[in-house]
């Protein structure tokens, strides 16, 4: 009796922690957020600095590096459900290019996913007629949101969740694609922390010319870059599969960082 019932409990812990990790794989990590956000940070003017580490701190953070996981944060607080598809854009596999879709609710004019949250909320950000509650909200989503849709499998396909029912053998655990390429896939070199990326990424691409402002073309670049995914996944993946997709994973956070300090240091 023991035995069974310790077989059943076991059982069970296997369901829930499936489940957890299916509904969490939402985002880049706390590694790729932050690196994001700490380098756009660092890209802004005195003003822009002030402004954003005052958002930040009035929401609860000390640096607007932390701050941008706050979408991550309140996802388990059912007033917040409306946001959880916003996180991504799941297309039907074997489209070549991101239809240009709204995805937009026609009645309520509400963001349905990614494409349209970051529009939506980089205006909600700029309306001095919301509260400053809700504007820094805004702020912190829409960063979010920016980082998001650069991580290649929050542009993927609907038939497996982007990824999230994708298992592959990495390092002789099965994990799911999603999972990988959200977090795994940046610490493959080495324990590197956000700060150190973010500086690394600021160092490496300031003063670069931002390219590509429509979130449609950020969006086509990401599906792109998952159906190269894709097309390289073995079971189990070789041990070069790290190194060699590394570099896009961090390519993708430095374009991010770039792009997102643009809109920050815009007309205000």
């Amino acid at each position: 009796m023991i035995k069974k019932a310790t077989i059943n409990m076991a059982a069970s812990t296997l369901v829930l922690l499936s489940c957890f990790v299916a509904n969490s794989a939402w985002s880049w990590g706390p590694l790729g957020h932050r690196a994001i956000c700490d380098m756009a940070w660092r890209a802004g003017d005195a003003v822009t600095k002030d402004r954003l580490s005052a958002s930040a701190k009035r929401m609860g953070y000390k640096t607007f590096a932390t701050a941008c996981l706050w979408p991550d944060h309140i996802r388990s607080k059912k007033k917040y459900d409306h946001l959880k598809p916003l996180h991504y854009m799941n297309v039907s596999r074997g489209l070549s290019e991101i239809p240009n879709n709204p995805c937009r609710d026609a009645h309520l004019k509400k963001p349905r996913c990614v494409l349209s949250a970051i529009t939506y909320y980089e205006k909600r950000w700029r309306d001095k007629s919301l509260s400053l509650r809700q504007r820094d909200e805004a702020l912190l989503l829409m960063s979010h949101f920016i980082g998001d849709i650069h991580q290649p499998l929050h542009v993927s396909f609907s038939d497996d969740r982007g990824g999230t029912l994708k298992r592959v053998i990495f390092n002789g655990k099965v994990i799911s694609l999603h999972r990988l390429w959200d977090s795994n896939i940046l610490r493959c070199k080495d324990n590197i922390t956000w700060r150190k990326l973010g500086q690394n990424l600021y160092r490496q691409l300031r003063g670069q010319e931002v390219t590509q402002r429509s979130p449609l073309a950020w969006a086509q670049e990401s599906y792109e870059a998952t159906q190269k995914i894709y097309q390289n996944i073995q079971r189990p993946l070789p041990e070069s599969y790290c190194s060699e997709f590394n570099k896009i994973a961090v390519d993708r956070l430095g374009i991010a960082g770039l792009r997102l300090s643009a809109v920050l240091s815009g007309p205000r």
